[in-house]
């Protein structure tokens, strides 16, 4: 029973990603409700870069109309399954105000997020002075809320 169930969590691994990676050149290729939609199919399998896909359409409006709330649902989604780039998307649009109220603390936090898992170095130094501009414009009390929403949070399991 257990090997099957092995079997079926990596044929469903194989699966996702394989309609993760159609789902790219479906989006580059401007074919982008075929790409939503393969993003959708492996959103429903629980795979991150399928919700950022999800997520990312929204915020751009590639395929579907517009939709920055759309998008964070979708971006707080693969950002709590592991997706680093969401974290970073949420980041930025709670700076900005973007699909959610502005909150400075919630950006800090998203941002910090990011920058632990940033994909080079060049992310983190620029994240980090970014976060040092808009603590200029933070409480302490804002900054230490920010800090310990940070430190509690924690992707789904």
């Amino acid at each position: 029973m257990k090997k099957l169930a092995v079997a079926f969590a990596l044929l469903s691994s194989l699966t996702a990603h394989a309609g993760f990676q159609e789902a790219i050149q479906l989006y580059y290729a401007g074919k982008y409700e075929e790409a939503l939609k393969e993003y959708h199919a492996t959103a429903a399998q629980g795979d991150a870069r399928g919700e950022f896909g999800v997520g990312y359409m929204h915020h751009y409006g590639h395929g579907v109309p517009r939709n920055q709330s759309e998008a964070i649902k979708w971006f707080l989604l693969a950002a709590s399954h592991g997706d680093v780039s969401a974290r970073q998307y949420l980041a930025i649009m709670h700076h900005k105000g973007e699909g959610v109220e502005k909150d400075l603390a919630a950006a800090h936090m998203w941002y910090t997020l990011f920058s632990r898992d940033a994909p080079n170095d060049r992310d983190r130094a620029y994240t980090k002075e970014t976060v040092t501009k808009m603590e200029r414009k933070m409480t302490p009390e804002d900054i230490a809320r920010a800090k310990k929403m940070a430190a509690e949070w924690k992707p789904a399991s």
